[in-house]
């Protein structure tokens, strides 16, 4: 059986089974399942699942909105979702999830891992996502700066990588690529510079 399919890189989709069948979820319901894809299987608190995703409701129709949100995910994922009495959190182990293995292979020096990562990340964290709540939005910009960090040391690594092997033509798309993310990068106009 074909794993769940959640890309957060370049906005929010989600898909389940070999034919990419639609995971039909609220908007505050993919959401969740997308903050829980990101904490890569550790387990959430629910009162601060409830504090994040209900944060101008009262503590119980807070908890009640969750334990609703829940019950919904649990019906789309089924054994994925991992629920104890005060946690939640999911099988990672059973999902495909971009910024999971973007994650694992940014951080090699390998030239393949580098470039397999740098194609995953083909936007910002959950470009386009919003839910209006304070308390997440406030989450999510701290995380898509540490994954546009994480994209423009990976494109840096890559470009040292091809200029050490002479590869030209593939350090001038990828040092493109770096001062588009970062206009400000000035090693990435050197390395076009030297490159030309």
């Amino acid at each position: 059986m074909a794993k769940m399919r959640i890309e957060v890189l370049g906005g929010l989709r989600l898909s389940s089974g070999s034919e990419a069948t639609a995971v039909r979820l609220t908007r505050k319901g993919q959401a969740v399942l997308a903050f829980l894809a990101l904490q890569r299987g550790r387990p959430q608190a629910r009162e601060k699942l409830a504090a994040l995703f209900w944060e101008n409701s009262a503590e119980g129709p807070a908890r009640t909105n969750l334990r609703q949100c829940l019950s919904a995910l649990r019906k789309s994922l089924g054994s994925i979702l991992l629920t104890e009495q005060d946690s939640v959190s999911l099988d990672v182990a059973a999902l495909d999830i971009d910024s999971v293995r973007f994650e694992d292979l940014v951080t090699k020096s390998e030239v393949d891992a580098l470039e397999e990562a740098v194609a995953i990340y083909h936007g910002e964290l959950l470009e386009g996502f919003n839910i209006k709540e304070e308390a997440f939005e406030a989450w999510v910009r701290g995380e898509r700066e540490r994954f546009r960090s994480l994209a423009i040391d990976g494109l840096t690594k890559l470009i040292e990588c091809y200029l050490a092997n002479d590869r030209i033509d593939a350090l001038i798309k990828v040092a493109r690529r770096l001062v588009t993310l970062d206009p400000l990068n000035e090693d990435g106009y050197r390395s076009l510079m030297q490159a030309y």
